[in-house]
């Protein structure tokens, strides 16, 4: 008698299935409904615990239809939301200056008729309901009844229709702002609308996420369920004119907010709208709604090079607020803070905190590091395990520490955050080969920003 697949042990379908990619596997699936069942197996099934869905209206009605009952979109745990940047800005000069490029003719015409289906579609409100019913159909369906983790990005397409760009090679860095923040009030809308709780948010904090964050002004609260943020966060975008006339298209190029121009503000304008309590007391409610937050992690991207008021973020955002959750783990990149800053952190999360990372750090005022040390070493922060710090400058120069081995994770076991680091300040900033420091200031400038006015 002969023995077909389907007279096969379940298992020894799903080993088969390991050897198939998802697509071949989704086709063994469609023999028969016995197939079907014997192959759709936890291997099978684990291709569907991470999706990654960008925010327009075909990949949000696929997501709507694949959460329903019984669907295997009901097993992701883990969704990252993307915004796309449809930036005509390169392809419209081609065209302008080549009339007859088919080719980029074509191109061009595919961006143009996306970018007006998006703003159709976000303009009506669709775009929040597909992504409403997509959320709702997770909270109902799946086996946790919420997402382990949820991360939004930012692609770009700039060269032509076809090929994806990240933020770093993205061209105008205010269409991709705009992008971040536009997804994140879709987003957020949908969660609020859908009332899905997630465990992790990671909000364009990554390291492929290079030169993508959003305005400190942008945010707004969100779920207590969260016990994990991550965010990139960057200066207040200034509605100056020059920002209207400017039409520049580098992916490095973030230019100043302001010229010496008549047509500029006044510094002491600058300086009032810079400073606005307003503009931070969004990310201070978002940190302060995360109830049950238990990790931290906040990246810092300056976009003024002119005027020092980096400090309030983290300042405003973080220090003064009058609770802070427990927070376990807390990573800080590219912040700027001041002593006090420091210190009221560490005191306000002095019982919960166990791991202290701290990674291009700028002290504006006082000796926060020499704080952060001594209330470190006095006990006040009894549970602590991992310390980190590396790239800590005084705003002119940068800290060097000897006799420190290669950081850890705090899970291999205990820092000995006790003992005595030796730590100096050099009197001189050693002149590196114009190409070295050529190099250190891109990469800085895609990490981290536009450098201050004072150069380190």
């Amino acid at each position: 008698m002969a023995v077909g697949l389907e007279s096969c042990p379940t298992e020894i379908i799903d080993s088969i299935a390991k050897y198939l990619d998802v697509t071949d596997a989704g086709s063994l699936r469609l023999v028969s409904r016995c197939l079907r069942a014997k192959a759709t197996q936890a291997h099978f099934r684990s291709n569907f615990r991470s999706k990654r869905v960008r925010v327009i209206n075909y990949h949000l009605k696929k997501l709507e239809v694949v959460t329903q009952r019984g669907s295997l979109g009901c097993e992701i745990r883990d969704l990252t939301l993307v915004g796309v940047v449809n930036n005509t800005k390169r392809l419209e000069e081609i065209v302008e200056r080549h009339p007859k490029d088919a080719e980029s003719q074509r191109h061009l015409e595919i961006l143009q008729e996306r970018r007006r289906e998006y703003e159709q579609s976000r303009d009506s409100g669709l775009i929040v309901r597909l992504l409403s019913d997509a959320f709702k159909n997770t909270a109902a369906h799946t086996a946790a009844r919420k997402l382990h983790s949820l991360s939004l990005e930012v692609v770009v397409y700039r060269h032509d229709a076809d090929h994806e760009l990240p933020p770093v090679d993205g061209g105008s860095w205010r269409l991709i702002w705009q992008s971040a923040a536009e997804t994140f009030r879709i987003v957020f809308a949908a969660l609020q609308e859908s009332q899905l709780q997630v465990d992790e948010l990671n909000l364009y904090n990554g390291s492929q996420l290079r030169r993508c964050s959003m305005a400190v002004n942008e945010f707004s609260s969100t779920l207590g369920s969260v016990r994990s943020l991550s965010i990139s966060v960057s200066d207040r975008i200034l509605d100056l004119a020059r920002e209207e006339r400017e039409s520049g298209d580098s992916a490095d190029e973030i230019s100043n907010y302001s010229t010496d121009s008549d047509e500029d503000l006044e510094l002491e304008a600058i300086m009032l709208k810079a400073h606005d309590p307003n503009n931070f007391t969004g990310l201070a409610d978002l940190i302060s709604a995360c109830s049950n937050l238990r990790s931290l992690s906040i990246h810092q991207y300056g976009l003024d090079s002119r005027y020092i008021y980096r400090k309030c973020i983290f300042q405003c955002g973080v220090a003064t607020l009058a609770r802070l959750p427990p927070i376990e783990q807390c990573t800080l990149s590219g912040v700027f803070l001041d002593e006090n800053d420091l210190l009221a952190f560490l005191e306000k999360t002095s019982a919960s905190l166990r791991a202290l990372s701290m990674q291009t750090v700028t002290k504006v005022g006082g000796s926060p590091f020499r704080v952060c040390f001594d209330y470190i070493a006095s006990g006040h922060v009894p549970n602590l395990e991992y310390l980190y710090m590396n790239g800590l400058s005084d705003f002119v120069r940068p800290g060097h520490f000897t006799g420190v081995d290669e950081p850890k994770p705090p899970w291999e076991g205990k820092e000995e955050v006790r003992r005595p680091i030796l730590c100096y300040m050099p009197l001189a900033i050693p002149a590196l080969f114009p190409a070295e420091r050529q190099k250190w200031a891109q990469d800085h400038r895609r990490e981290y920003g536009v450098p201050t006015a004072c150069k380190f």
